[in-house]
Order: structure tokens, then C-alpha cells, then sequence
């Protein structure tokens, strides 16, 4: 008798832990994916970086001077065929992370002056100097202007990079010049020497 009130029991606490586990979990409060957008939304604010752009009529300038450029370099600053070009809404969030740091109008001001001068030479990088290098994955990289464009053996542009700056701002694939040799540093890639064209 003893056995079987044990088997009961055993069955009833069996039913009573798969009862538990099929249970719904207890509500959680859902967290909203960012807004997707390409520049500062001044109507309404989310952001403290946009709210601050917003309220700056330096940095609301730069907005509007990005916007403008970024219509003239349409879709590919959208979305690149290439990994060596930020689309445009994945630059806007890493914008946004300048709120994370201790200058965030300069590294606004920094970011807006980077990516009008990429957004320019991916819309039409005009004279480039002659001077060239050849990087591994960035094509044949000449100075246009403020940035290095990087094109592949069609002349299509492939990759566009800018100097550091002293912000904490960081190019996406940040140049640097230096006797000669010219290095092109991927954000959380490996760096790239190039070699000079003859």
C-alpha cells in the first residue's frame, strides 16, 4: 500500500512540474528596436545625440549640409556594394554613440565633417591627385579632397577613408600618411599598408 501512494505521489508531482515548465513565461517589458533613420529627425527627438544636433545651430547646419549631399550620392550611400563604404544608417547609429562620450558636440561636429567629405566623393569624387597606391581590398587608392577613394580595376569606387581627427570620433576606415607609406585602417578590421604606384 505504502508502494503505491509513493508511485501516486511521484506521478502527481511529475504532472505538477511538466504543468510548470509548459507554462508561459511572466511578461517582460519589450525594449523598441531603434529608429531607422539617415540623418537628425529635429521634429521629434529620440536620441539625446539628435537632441543635441537639434538644439546646436552649428551642428543642425552640418545635418542639413550631410542631408543634401547624401540626395546626391543617393542609394549607394544607402546601401553600398561594398564592405569598404558605412551605410549610411549604421553610420547614424555610431553617430548617435557620441552621447557615450565626454565631447559629444565635437565628436558630432567630427562626425557630420567625416561623412559629408565621404558622402561627396562617393557621389562624385571629381579631381583625384595622381599619386596612388595599391591596398589589398581597397583597389587603387588615390587623395580626393579631404578622403582617399579606393577604386577597383572598372573605376568603381570601392572604399572611401579620412584622416583621424582629435575627436573620439573614428572614421570607418581611417588613412594615415606617413613617409611615404600610406595605411588604411578598417573600424574593427585588420589595417592595410599599401604600396606606392610606379
Amino acid at each position: 500500500m505504502r508502494r503505491q501512494w509513493t508511485a501516486i505521489a511521484a506521478g502527481l508531482f511529475a504532472l505538477a512540474g511538466a504543468r510548470a515548465s509548459a507554462a508561459p513565461p511572466p511578461p517582460q517589458s519589450a525594449v523598441p528596436p531603434p529608429v531607422a533613420q539617415t540623418h537628425a529627425e529635429c521634429a521629434a527627438p529620440t536620441y539625446a545625440s539628435d537632441q543635441l544636433v537639434c538644439s546646436d545651430p552649428g551642428l543642425r547646419e552640418a545635418d542639413a549640409a550631410m542631408v543634401a549631399v547624401l540626395a546626391r550620392a543617393g542609394t549607394q550611400a544607402l546601401v553600398p556594394a561594398s564592405p569598404g563604404i558605412e551605410p549610411q544608417e549604421a553610420w547614424l547609429r555610431r553617430r548617435s554613440l557620441c552621447a557615450m562620450r565626454s565631447d559629444h558636440a565635437a565628436c558630432l561636429r567630427a562626425a557630420y565633417a567625416d561623412r559629408t567629405a565621404v558622402l561627396a566623393a562617393l557621389a562624385g569624387p571629381g579631381a583625384t591627385e595622381a599619386a596612388g597606391w595599391n591596398c589589398p581590398g581597397f583597389g587603387t587608392v588615390r587623395r580626393a579632397g579631404a578622403v582617399w577613394v579606393g577604386a577597383d580595376a572598372d573605376g568603381a569606387i570601392v572604399a572611401l577613408a579620412s584622416p583621424p581627427g582629435a575627436s573620439s570620433w573614428t572614421p570607418f576606415v581611417t588613412a594615415s600618411e606617413k613617409g611615404g607609406r600610406l595605411r588604411l585602417a578598417p573600424l574593427g578590421g585588420k589595417p592595410v599598408t599599401c604600396r606606392a604606384l610606379r
